[in-house]
């Protein structure tokens, strides 16, 4: 029933204010605060820029930077689910997430609205071998394509090597490179296994334990082409292997690497890497931080863990500044690397645009 006291414009500027949950329940009031609600200028005057941060055992949650709000969200299985893992966004709001509801288990990937917790169930990949001496699965997104070095992993006894797969959101196909290749040669890992997407390559960061270096592997998605490229040289170090992120700024290919107390960022430029900020964090005289990079996002945004305090740092690399907002305890394992760094990757944050574009409508082969 229509509103005959208060008029749509108001009843819209009351709306706007909402978080999403209680957004979604007043489109139930009736199907007129529903065509509100779903009206594209609607959704255009109150889409909200969200961070997406996936925190281990405990689900997903959405932080919004602008009023400092943060929400538990919900997902399929979420009770199930060992780890939650953010694979990719889409322009429209919905992101990609693999579900796996153990350790070394079977997956699900899913298409997921933040906003109105719909989802749409992409595929399922089946139980990694256990034996492999990689991190069992890397993925990655970019032109439409869900690329996923998978499951089969080099193991020195059986002479195999990682291959790759890549599954189509347009037609729902797979394909399978004939490139094989090793990660790290004979004994290495990904340091972080969800890659980069930029300037039509994904990029993940793999460690090569034997030489204790880095490199970055790189996938070319239009030829489908594997190759390395060597990181910056300050990541010769062994020891900084879990304090490593790759971003984007200005369009190029750059790097995060922590120290004791913050952080440089290391940009290629052609075929080189230079140093180009540094960026100093709070100093604890009472105990020493215990500081993670967990993703860079646009505008030289970069986003900071302590996992001491659990305190989330917001630095603006441009600005030299930094906010500082405190965790709720209940999301203590947010984390790149578990609950104590020890190399269980729960995926990084990614940034999102609220929208009511239904998963269904992306997917639906």
């Amino acid at each position: 029933m229509e509103n005959t006291n208060i008029p749509d414009d108001v009843v819209s500027n009351i709306l706007s204010r909402l978080s999403a949950k209680p957004l979604m329940r007043f489109r139930c009031a009736s199907k007129h605060w529903n065509s509100l609600i779903t009206d594209p200028g609607f959704i255009n005057s109150r889409s909200r820029r969200m961070i997406l941060m996936p925190s281990g055992l405990t689900g997903l949650y959405a932080y919004d930077p602008k009023h400092r709000d943060i929400v538990k969200l919900t997902y399929p299985f979420e009770h199930q689910i060992y780890k939650c893992k953010i694979i990719g966004t889409l322009s429209n709001g919905v992101v990609i997430l693999v579900l796996e509801k153990h350790y070394f288990g079977p997956r699900t990937c899913i298409l997921y609205n933040p906003l109105t917790r719909a989802t749409k169930k992409l595929f399922d990949l089946p139980r990694p071998c256990c034996d492999a001496d990689a991190e069992e699965c890397a993925y990655g997104f970019g032109q439409g394509n869900i690329i996923i070095i998978n499951h089969e992993c080099y193991n020195p006894s059986r002479n195999e090597h990682n291959k790759c797969n890549i599954f189509s959101l347009k037609t729902g196909a797979w394909t399978v490179p004939k490139t094989t290749f090793t990660v790290g040669g004979e004994s290495g890992f990904f340091v972080d296994n969800v890659g980069l997407f930029l300037n039509g390559f994904l990029h993940w960061i793999e460690y090569v334990c034997i030489e204790h270096m880095f490199s970055i592997l790189v996938f070319d998605v239009t030829e489908m082409v594997l190759t390395r490229m060597d990181g910056p040289r300050v990541l010769v170090d062994g020891y900084n292997q879990k304090s490593s992120v790759l971003g984007m700024l200005h369009g190029r290919l750059c790097l995060s690497n922590m120290w004791s107390n913050g952080f440089d960022v290391w940009v290629k430029e052609h075929s080189e890497w230079s140093k180009q900020y540094s960026f100093a964090l709070p100093f604890y005289q009472n105990g020493c931080p215990n500081y993670l990079d967990l993703c860079i996002l646009e505008e030289g945004r970069i986003l900071v863990k302590d996992g001491v305090s659990n305190q989330i740092i917001m630095c603006h690399l441009f600005e030299d500044y930094y906010d500082i907002f405190k965790c709720a305890s209940e999301i203590r394992v947010i984390s790149r690397y578990g609950i104590d760094g020890s190399g269980h990757d729960f995926g990084k944050p990614v940034e999102y645009v609220e929208s009511l574009v239904s998963p269904s409508d992306i997917y639906h082969v």
